[in-house]
């Protein structure tokens, strides 16, 4: 225990800008920095530099950050060398739960368990079978990313299971005006890492005929992730998946040139860091998420809405919790996903989007600006209600108890 009655807690994740989970260890660290109950560790790997050193990076946040990465690294290094599979600590550890409720080593191989060990679940596999439940009883709360998700192990008989929403951070999304960067195109923005759950597929085939009706139309994508390989899972019996390049990453041009598309209908942004893409999605004209499955909100989509953007939507899974009549452009047509196809045990509640459907929402927002506007605005009073201040101490509230 830390002086003056802190705790340190352990978050089993990597804090990065550039996926889901290192948003969320930063967002704790940024928003318990001199929390009175709480000092948080990161027992993963992490590149300082690439943390602290971001061009334009807000020095406050700096200043917030430095000591958390410097305290992060000094007790990774203590846990260098421990022998055992399995490595038990005296302080509170929040861990992410994969699905089957499965958890992450360390990368000697151990895993870290705490007093008490908090699951944080993000699973897409619904089939949640004995032994899952067994590894589920080795945590006294389970925290889900959205209500589908809690629902889910509910329903299997797991729990106490707690709903915290993932946020925004208001001070980087937040409607702003657009400089005109693609000269009054018709800018349509997809996000995400590209696989499957993502339904990249369906945004390029939906796309096609959009463009087709609509030449000035054009597809500005930010799908690169760390984990490239997950690409594959796009492979199915009409389509091919993307090439992987040798050195690693996604040749994505290719792959967009197996659908036909013209060359110049649609940009590759390459890997974004988060506090950059505010200025990309400031430029849009509406954003698509064909999601097939969402076991958090999908930060991604909560960004764009949060910038003021018209967004499509999925109305399956996470994304349900984001959704109001009239802050969006709902998915309605949702047919099951095979769990074969999705690659999971269980895909209850995944949804496969109609490509007519999506067309004809694309449609509405190009052919009436001024209800895309609407929409777009009410989504960004929408999303300033789930500022990540407000949900990470949400979380805080909801852990305390089990922390005595």
């Amino acid at each position: 225990m830390a002086a003056r009655g802190r705790r340190t807690v352990l978050i089993v994740a990597s804090p990065s800008w550039r996926f889901g989970w290192g948003v969320y260890a930063i967002n704790m660290a940024l928003h318990w920095h001199g929390d009175p109950n709480l000092a948080l560790l990161s027992v993963l790997p992490f590149d300082p530099p690439e943390l602290l050193d971001l061009p334009g990076l807000d020095t406050a946040w700096r200043e917030r950050l430095a000591p958390f990465a410097t305290a992060s690294l000094a007790f990774q290094k203590r846990l260098t060398g421990v022998a055992g599979p399995v490595l038990n600590v005296s302080c509170p550890v929040l861990h992410p739960l994969y699905d089957q409720m499965r958890v992450a080593p360390l990368p000697s191989g151990n895993v870290v368990f705490g007093t008490p060990t908090i699951g944080m679940v993000f699973s897409t596999d619904t089939a949640i079978d004995a032994a899952a439940r067994e590894r589920a009883t080795r945590f006294p709360l389970i925290v889900a990313g959205c209500r589908w998700n809690q629902q889910v192990l509910e329903d299997a008989g797991i729990g106490p299971v707690a709903l915290v929403l993932q946020g925004i951070e208001p001070a980087l999304f937040h409607p702003g005006p657009r400089s005109g960067r693609y000269g009054g195109r018709f800018a349509i923005f997809s996000g995400g890492k590209l696989e499957y759950r993502k339904g990249q597929d369906l945004v390029l085939r939906a796309f096609g005929d959009f463009h087709r009706r609509h030449p000035d139309a054009l597809l500005i994508t930010a799908w690169h992730s760390p984990w490239p390989g997950l690409s594959q899972s796009m492979a199915g019996d009409d389509s091919p998946p993307p090439p992987l390049l040798r050195g690693g990453g996604i040749d994505e041009p290719a792959w967009v040139r197996s659908f036909g598309m013209p060359e110049d209908s649609v940009i590759d942004l390459g890997t974004v860091p988060q506090p950059k893409m505010p200025a990309v999605l400031r430029e849009m004209d509406v954003s698509l998420f064909p999601n097939r499955c969402e076991p958090g909100t999908n930060l991604v989509a909560m960004e764009a809405m949060a910038c003021g953007l018209p967004t499509i939507l999925s109305a399956n899974t996470g994304h349900l919790d984001l959704m109001t009549p009239d802050n969006s452009y709902a998915l309605t047509r949702q047919k099951p996903v095979e769990p074969k196809r999705a690659g999971m045990g269980g895909s209850d509640g995944w949804g496969e989007s109609d490509c007519e459907e999506i067309l004809a929402q694309l449609e509405a927002v190009y052919t009436d600006r001024p209800e895309a506007a609407r929409r777009g605005a009410q989504a960004a009073a929408t999303l300033a209600q789930l500022p990540w201040q407000r949900q990470v101490q949400a979380l805080k509230a909801t852990i305390l108890p089990y922390l005595d």
